[in-house]
């Protein structure tokens, strides 16, 4: 099957081709109509490029680049040629009255830019706006996109079959999952969702408790009371806050008199995190499988995150998980999906890929991993926006490198508003990020690790949640992927005029080194303390160059 970006490629180079030919067309035959004057042609040539000017500039602001949006603007652009006859023939009557001996010579400026403008310039805005929807199209480096299915508020963000609190019922009134499918599938990505609820049965345990202290003290909270006929006349109605909250399992006692003795209860009952089921609580447990299974079968997702120490809830998660890779048995007769867990043991990895939130490993892994990161916190907090605290775009691509090289995935959260966008702050970090892949992405996708994943003065932190201790990389950091014969070697921060790789001292012979996204050979000695390469004056990215090193016995 030819890949989607592809095609898309190819559309747009035909649709550019036929842009040409309504430019010249429509300037051809409207000037016919103007006369063939400088006045003429110079006002349909403005109204022509300033539409298309308009057109890029209103769709850029919308940030949109949906194939949807795409094809009906095409559609628009093709019922715009087809019409233009109908309004030229439409327009002779007022240019009969405006060639009138006696009229003004601003009544014939007048209707020459009206019709310049709403025949030729309308049309060519529509052009204009499919710019910035083919280049965020084309341009995206992501390769798979994960939607939040629920978290551990105990919420499905989709059209839940056995769980009545979703996002189809209540708040959006929307299958936000469906929605996020479609548009990434639309985009040739593979798509997955991630699933959060397997604790929900104790993490809300705190809802059934009360205030130790203060006015209230005693006075249980609403879930400890609240069932589903107290919703009657309410925006709840017909929901039942048991099922939210999972049921009273491990209440906090009566008679607690300090915030003390409050939080330490808590801490040794509702805030212990181990993946067992409760024992107390077997409908929690069943109910959970019935929404997994129900959103595996309903969105066929490519990847299953879990964020559990392994699969959750003892044998449900086994049981999921042997139904989910069963059915991509019966959707594309091998197994084509991922499931993700964290902390895996080193003989599950083979069967579950594991996820390591926030943080980095030392080394290349023999089986592919993930590692989860965000440029913000894990929701959206205005508060980044206001005091641009969010990751650099550079930071970001200093981590893919190193991820990659080691055998991982990265994958990335750009938290969202409400409203489903991204403030300008996130968009700037995307394009810098877009920027990079763009040029050095032959390094990164369907790439390799080498003998090593790199070499540099900066260790990384490794293991699960310390990202906030790991330093910033430098220029001398490097990290190496393969691609069949070819090494590439990317570094993590812009370099003087040479790179120094000490790893390839007596590793094979160089016979070629180019940079990425530049043609022609660098400057090149290979000695034994390794590869020097001089890179031309302002020829890095800013956030490094990736060399691509052609030799024999190198790879």
């Amino acid at each position: 099957m030819v890949p989607a970006r592809r095609v898309f490629v190819l559309l747009y180079a035909a649709s550019g081709a036929a842009a040409l030919v309504y430019e010249v067309t429509w300037t051809r035959l409207l000037t016919l109509q103007l006369g063939h004057t400088v006045a003429a042609v110079s006002t349909v040539l403005a109204a022509f490029m300033g539409g298309l000017a308009i057109g890029a500039w209103l769709a850029g602001r919308r940030g949109t680049s949906s194939l949807r949006a795409y094809a009906l603007l095409e559609i628009a652009i093709a019922a715009a040629a087809l019409l233009l006859p109908l309004g030229l023939a439409a327009s002779r009557p007022l240019l009969a009255w405006a060639y009138a001996d006696g009229a003004a010579p601003t009544a014939f400026a007048t209707v020459r830019v009206a019709l310049s403008a709403m025949l030729v310039g309308v049309p060519a805005a529509a052009m204009g706006a499919t710019f910035p929807v083919a280049a965020g199209w084309i341009a995206a480096g992501a390769r798979y996109f994960i939607s939040l299915a629920n978290h551990h508020d105990n919420f499905d963000n989709y059209a839940s079959r056995y769980h009545d609190w979703n996002s189809t019922k209540v708040g959006p009134k929307r299958d936000i999952v469906g929605g996020w499918a479609k548009a990434a599938r639309a985009r040739g990505l593979k798509f997955g969702v991630s699933n959060h609820s397997a604790h929900a049965w104790h993490w809300f345990q705190t809802a059934y408790g009360y205030d130790p202290e203060g006015a209230r003290a005693g006075e249980r909270y609403d879930a400890f009371r609240l069932t589903k006929y107290d919703g009657r006349g309410k925006w709840w109605e017909g929901l039942d806050p048991q099922e939210l909250y999972g049921g009273a399992v491990m209440p906090m006692p009566g008679g607690l008199g300090s915030l003390k003795d409050a939080n330490a209860y808590h801490a040794g009952h509702d805030r212990v995190w181990n993946e067992d089921p409760p024992l107390a609580n077997p409908a929690f447990v069943r109910l959970w499988y019935l929404r997994c299974k129900d959103l595996v079968d309903s969105y066929r997702p490519d990847l299953l995150y879990f964020d559990n120490t392994g699969l959750p809830l003892g044998q449900a998660g086994l049981d999921v998980t042997a139904h989910y890779y069963n059915s991509s048995l019966s959707w594309h007769g091998s197994l084509q999906v991922v499931a993700n867990g964290k902390l895996l043991p080193e003989d599950r990895r083979a069967a579950v890929v594991e996820d390591v939130e926030r943080g980095f490993r030392a080394e290349i892994l023999p089986h592919p991993w993930q590692t989860d990161t965000c440029i913000g916190d894990w929701h959206y907090n205005r508060e980044r926006f206001l005091q641009k605290s969010y990751m650099p775009a550079a930071a970001v691509v200093h981590r893919l490198c190193d991820v990659v090289a080691k055998n991982g995935c990265l994958l990335l959260s750009i938290p969202v508003r409400g409203d489903g966008s991204i403030d300008e702050e996130e968009r700037k970090i995307v394009e810098g990020i877009t920027s990079w892949t763009q040029r050095n992405g032959e390094a990164i996708f369907a790439s390799r690790p080498w003998r090593l994943s790199g070499e540099g003065p900066t260790q990384v932190e490794v293991g699960h949640l310390n990202e906030g201790k790991a330093k910033a990389f430098q220029a001398a950091d490097i990290r190496f992927t393969t691609k069949g014969p070819t090494l590439f070697a990317m570094t993590l921060g812009k370099p003087s005029d040479m790179v120094h790789i000490r790893s390839l001292a007596g590793t094979g012979t160089v016979q070629r080194v180019e940079m990425v996204g530049a043609s022609g050979p660098l400057p090149y000695r290979q000695d034994e303390k390794g590869l020097h390469v001089t890179i031309p004056a302002g020829a890095s990215h800013d956030f490094g160059v990736v060399l691509r090193i052609q030799g024999d016995r190198l790879v």
